[in-house]
């Protein structure tokens, strides 16, 4: 089977070597010309479907840019799986514009050491958001690349769109906390690294995330500011006061308020 693969940053580049994992062909196009054999939108549109793997960066403002997504829309003929992060709403928009099929799959790959998904061979799961009669297809399509004991956790694509931003919303509060923790131990003198191996043996919080580096505090990289910014800026500091302390409070903690 042929699949295209549009954007070749870091999930596009991930999403490549699933496929071709796989056995099956990945057809590569990207803007920047970067990918190993750029194929035009031709040989894409002549694809039984395509992940859409481009950049979806902040804005001044802090809301999500999706320019890039509308314009992969603009010309894609095939039927499409999200990869990219977006906003609540986006997949709908697309699916009223364009005659596709469009699902939402979110990439939950994450970066730093060793990121727990990034070194699987297959995510345990994939959310995926679609429409009811789209199901059977998007299960084919993922099932051609990951065996069943990936689990294919079917939602509305807004249900999909909001899970990704919970996603990274809750990782990020997780870095404050253990940030804050931080803090605490070294005012109260208590050992941090001991304190918190101990308190993650409860296994309703877990060691994931609870790392801290005093010469790098607080959280930031690709995902974890992009995606709290484009949230709170969607919702506002009413609807998710918590979201907003939590992004003042990282301020805090870097050194930047």
């Amino acid at each position: 089977m042929k699949l295209g693969v549009i954007g070749y940053g870091v999930v596009g580049k991930h999403m490549t070597a699933d496929i071709e994992r796989a056995g099956h062909e990945a057809v590569v196009f990207d803007v920047a010309n970067i990918a190993r054999h750029n194929a035009s939108r031709d040989e894409i549109n002549a694809c039984a479907a395509a992940f859409v793997c481009v950049s979806t960066p902040s804005l001044p403002s802090g809301a999500c840019d999706v320019s890039a997504i509308d314009d992969v829309f603009d010309w894609l003929s095939v039927p499409a799986i999200i990869r990219s992060t977006v906003p609540p709403g986006t997949t709908a928009k697309l699916l009223f514009e364009s005659s596709l099929t469009v699902a939402f799959c979110p990439e939950f790959i994450g970066e730093g050491v060793n990121a727990p998904y990034g070194a699987m061979r297959q995510p345990p799961f994939l959310i995926v958001g679609c429409e009811p009669d789209d199901q059977e297809w998007c299960a084919a399509v993922l099932h051609a690349l990951y065996n069943s004991e990936c689990e294919l956790v079917f939602v509305s694509a807004l249900s999909a769109e909001v899970a990704k931003y919970a996603e990274n919303y809750f990782l990020a509060l997780k870095v404050s906390w253990a940030n804050d923790l931080f803090r605490i131990c070294a005012q109260t003198g208590a050992d941090f690294p001991a304190m918190m191996a101990a308190v993650t043996h409860d296994y309703r919080i877990g060691r994931s995330h609870t790392h801290v580096d005093p010469t790098h505090p607080g959280w930031d990289g690709r995902c974890l500011p992009k995606d709290t910014a484009a949230l709170l800026t969607l919702v506002g500091a009413e609807t998710a006061p918590l979201l907003d302390a939590m992004i003042h409070v990282n301020k805090i903690h870097r050194g930047e308020a």
